[in-house]
């Protein structure tokens, strides 16, 4: 009973405090370009892809094993009497701990790289966390944030498919990292959705625009926001912890991330 009236009151808190940034704030703020955040995507995942594709699929595994101990199965006597379907399942759990390893090397070549480029407006270790929106649960980590913008690496390993949301307030650019993105927008006069993978064309959601989009496994991007950000919270923090998935450890986490660059 203590903790939810805690949380309840840490909430409202938090909630009224977005609500007064999302009036304006006179603090000065950086600003980043979406083209230069995808060159030096491009820049920095190129050499490390290189690697990886030049790896052995044992030396993936080892690889893996290393970066994820606590995913790697131990076998005992009673794997002589596995079935077929049980060495299938092995076998789908160690591609799948490959893809892992592929996905989180490029995504630190990625944070390297902008911390490299831009410095302390980049967080030095990002925090992941869910982010549910649009009935889409993805993983979240704040690379860097101000009033009116912020850059974030987002994206899940398992297919999923959602609503955008309604941002008026802000524009938000996607640049994918790896995966495939596939959306479309209702009031568009074309019929097809357009589709979205690393090295291609920069999505841009603009102020008031919404799409629905489908992700393949293994995709994630570059979230880059610009406008009101406080005004966006409402939708991607704190209405789905009271709504939805009650979720304090995601929202706190989000919410502490932005605040080590807004204050």
């Amino acid at each position: 009973m203590r903790r939810g009236v805690i949380q309840a009151t840490s909430c409202l808190f938090l909630l009224v405090s977005t609500l007064t940034w999302a009036r304006g704030n006179s603090r000065p703020s950086f600003e980043f370009d979406p083209h230069e955040l995808e060159a030096i995507r491009g820049s920095a995942t190129q050499e490390v892809l290189a690697k990886l594709n030049s790896m052995t699929t044992e030396e993936l595994d080892i690889a893996a094993a290393q970066k994820f101990p606590e995913r790697d199965r131990k076998f005992d006597g009673r794997s002589l009497g596995m079935t077929v379907t049980d060495l299938a399942i092995i076998a789908e759990e160690l591609d799948d701990k490959r893809k892992a390893f592929r996905t989180e090397t490029v995504l630190e070549a990625v944070h390297a790289a902008y911390k490299a480029r831009y410095g302390n407006l980049i967080i030095d270790k990002p925090i992941w966390a869910w982010n549910n929106v649009g009935n889409t649960y993805a993983r979240i980590a704040i690379l860097a944030c101000s009033f009116k913008e912020y850059i974030a690496l987002w994206g899940t390993a398992l297919p999923q498919e959602g609503f955008s949301g309604v941002y008026k307030s802000m524009d938000v650019f996607d640049i994918m990292v790896t995966g495939k993105m596939k959306s479309g927008n209702a009031s568009s006069n074309a019929a097809n959705a357009e589709v979205y993978i690393p090295g291609g064309r920069v999505s841009h959601l603009q102020r008031g625009e919404t799409r629905f989009y489908t992700l393949n496994e293994y995709t994630y991007m570059i979230d880059y926001g610009r406008g009101k950000i406080a005004s966006s919270m409402w939708q991607g923090i704190f209405a789905p912890y009271l709504f939805s998935n009650h979720d304090w450890e995601s929202l706190s986490t989000q919410f502490t991330e932005c605040m080590k660059k807004i204050l």
